[in-house]
């Protein structure tokens, strides 16, 4: 019976050793567990940090384009403004100089000067429908030539 007290206690101890070395193991899993578990909520707050920074650096840069977009849009009114305001004025000073009396310029006729319109010398030529004068007054003056130098030689 001695054994069997003997062995009774050992068993118990043996028992208890067993269960204790269980129950640190468990801890140890625990600690182990908790830890590893911690590390990943630290790495999932590292990543949330990480991509709250770049959605407000892209929500700044996004105003920044709109400002500069805007910016570029109110400059380009702007130079559209300046250019309308630079022809008004181009504008008035020329509608000043064809009110003070320019004369016009046509076609063909920058070398010449420009005549008005002399209703006395165009009638007949309107009246009779001949616009050919020039091959007409060419032959009178060939024609009054020719008699000058006749009326000389007759005279001679």
């Amino acid at each position: 019976m001695k054994r069997r007290d003997e062995f009774k206690e050992d068993s118990a101890e043996t028992i208890k050793k067993m269960r204790d070395e269980f129950q640190k193991g468990l801890e140890n899993l625990d600690a182990g567990f908790e830890k590893e578990r911690q590390g990943q909520f630290d790495e999932l707050e590292i990543q949330l940090k990480a991509r709250r920074e770049r959605v407000a650096a892209h929500k700044q840069e996004q105003k920044e384009l709109a400002l500069k977009k805007e910016r570029e849009a109110q400059e380009a009114l702007e130079r559209k403004y300046e250019e309308v305001r630079k022809m008004r004025t181009k504008r008035d000073t020329i509608e000043k100089a064809i009110q003070d009396g320019q004369k016009l310029i046509f076609r063909g006729c920058y070398s010449r000067t420009l005549y008005p319109y002399n209703a006395m010398l165009a009638g007949p030529i309107e009246d009779h429908g001949d616009y050919d004068f020039d091959a007409k007054d060419k032959a009178k003056f060939e024609r009054v030539i020719y008699d000058e130098l006749l009326a000389k030689i007759d005279h001679i």
